[in-house]
């Protein structure tokens, strides 16, 4: 637990901080991975961009889930894999998709997205053949979900 002494001096200045606590995030990193030996984890960067809390998360080899090119970025300046940075976000620009490319996968979440990706990489040199993950809406407003045109069922998870 943090020094009284800190906390007492940080209230001095602040009416309000977060106060985040390193052994408990490896913890819960430990205890996932122990739960769930050989998943790979994404860190959501928006929930907690805090540049020491991604120092944490990422020395433990967490890949991040990015919703924005500074998502991204910061990801890949802290040394995590391309390959463990997936970037998806609704409303991306062509020229979001061109500063990302290479240093992360990109999810395509439009055709209109495709097209645009398409266009940066015409030859298909760095893309990955896609993986398609459709939701078709049955009776009253159910969704079924198919994945690679079978239908999964119900519970189970895409990859």
């Amino acid at each position: 637990m943090a020094d009284r002494q800190v906390l007492l001096q940080q209230l001095r200045y602040h009416n309000s901080f977060y106060l985040y606590e390193e052994s408990c995030i490896l913890d819960s990193i430990h205890r996932l991975k122990d739960n769930f030996p050989g998943a790979q984890f994404l860190y959501s960067m928006k929930c907690n961009p805090a540049g020491r809390v991604l120092d944490t998360v990422f020395s433990q080899g967490i890949g991040a889930d990015a919703a924005s090119l500074g998502e991204v970025d910061a990801a890949w300046k802290r040394g995590v894999s391309p390959d463990l940075i997936y970037f998806s976000a609704p409303a991306r620009t062509e020229a979001d998709l061109r500063a990302a490319w290479g240093r992360c996968v990109l999810i395509a979440d439009s055709l209109h997205e495709l097209e645009m990706i398409r266009r940066i990489d015409p030859c298909h040199r760095r893309a990955h053949q896609p993986r398609l993950h459709l939701c078709r809406r049955r009776g009253r407003g159910r969704q079924v979900r198919h994945r690679r045109g079978g239908p999964l069922e119900r519970g189970s998870q895409r990859p």
